[in-house]
């Protein structure tokens, strides 16, 4: 089951790494609310048509209801929304650095919040990993480091609503299928960014032109990175844990980097190729037990 599970987190790792790249170029045409709604109304509809084939679904107390209303302030509303718009204020590489952090404290909070234990060497794996990202970051050099302050903090929001939002779901696995966690997570979601999209972005939803060219990407978006990818990450959390799981997320900046050199012909350097071989070592020296 662990090894099954394993392969599943570096799936989602994968699918993540590639929804930069996706997102990227379907904010060319989208406001990032405009993306991040139309992501979820994907999700939601695909999970439903399962649940209704399957009966995965299982139901809500009231308690639950209070319970994914404060998970999807989390994630994905929290984490999309201060995601996309510090992007927006910052250069990617500053982003990712950013970002970066979040599997070196997502682990304290588990264990503050949840009592889970981490062994040294999953701390030492995570340290060396964290290497390797900021040299998959830093491998073009400091010049394309760049930002505004508005744009870091707003990135630091969405690491606060990654790490909560973990936490809370390794509490929610417990007691709910994947499938259940990730569906409701869709469908509260939704009840939350409808409402925001019409007050906010009304005028622009009105005025947009509806084309293949970003169509197709939304949907990748929307099938793999907020359904699959998220199951996934789910069944993770359930069976490795937190800490063991945060340090597959360490991947996702060679994953982008290795993609952006073949799909949008970025330059992949040497400091980049060393940086990727450091966090795969980081990763496998963090999983010997």
């Amino acid at each position: 089951m662990q090894f099954k599970n394993t392969v599943g987190i570096l799936i989602a790792v994968i699918l993540w790494g590639l929804s930069f790249i996706f997102t990227k170029s379907s904010l060319e045409y989208l406001s990032p609310l405009m993306l991040v709604t139309f992501r979820v109304l994907i999700a939601m509809t695909l999970m439903f048509s399962i649940a209704k084939i399957t009966g995965k679904l299982q139901p809500l107390t009231r308690r639950d209801v209070l319970i994914f209303g404060c998970l999807v302030i989390a994630e994905p509303i929290g984490y999309f929304l201060f995601e996309t718009y510090g992007v927006l204020n910052v250069s990617p590489t500053l982003a990712c650095i950013v970002i970066a952090v979040i599997p070196l404290f997502t682990p304290l909070l588990a264990y503050f919040a949840n009592g889970e234990r981490v062994s040294r060497m999953l701390w030492v794996g995570l340290g060396i990993s964290m290497v390797g990202v900021l040299l998959v970051i830093f491998g073009d050099g400091l010049d394309e480091i760049s930002g505004r302050l508005l744009g870091v903090l707003l990135l630091f929001g969405a690491v606060v609503t990654a790490m909560i939002y973990t936490v809370m779901v390794k509490r929610l696995s417990e007691r709910f299928n994947s499938f259940s966690i990730v569906a409701w997570q869709n469908v509260f979601s939704a009840m939350i960014l409808i409402p925001l999209l019409y007050l906010f972005d009304w005028d622009k939803l009105s005025a947009l032109v509806w084309d293949l060219q970003w169509v197709w990407r939304v949907a990748v978006l929307g099938i793999f990175c907020s359904t699959l990818a998220f199951v996934l990450y789910a069944d993770a959390l359930r069976s490795i844990g937190v800490a063991r799981t945060s340090i597959f997320i360490n991947l996702m900046p060679s994953i982008t980097a290795v993609a952006s050199f073949f799909i949008l012909d970025e330059r992949l350097g040497l400091a980049k190729i060393i940086g990727i071989a450091i966090t795969i070592s980081g990763l496998y020296i963090g999983e010997r037990k």
